[in-house]
């Protein structure tokens, strides 16, 4: 069963594609502003500095349907 799911969930489709393309974008854009911040002198980075950064959207797909499928129940464990 878990393994079907998982087979489903790769099979290429063009919103999935379009998915990964925007995160690739999105993570382009993190590590830039990661950069921008540890230019200016700032090494003590925490979570709070990013709060203007969104999660992408393949790690919140992760977070709802991949993790629980593969038996992480807590949410916060992923």
């Amino acid at each position: 069963m878990q393994l079907t799911y998982i087979l489903e969930l790769l099979k290429p489709t063009k919103r999935k594609e379009n998915i990964f393309l925007n995160n690739i974008v999105e993570v382009v854009k993190n590590r830039q502003a990661i950069a921008a911040k540890l230019k200016t002198g700032e090494i003590n980075l925490s979570s709070a500095d990013f709060k203007e950064v969104n999660l992408p959207s393949l790690s919140l797909h992760y977070k709802r349907k991949v993790g629980p499928a593969l038996g992480h129940r807590d949410r916060r464990c992923c």
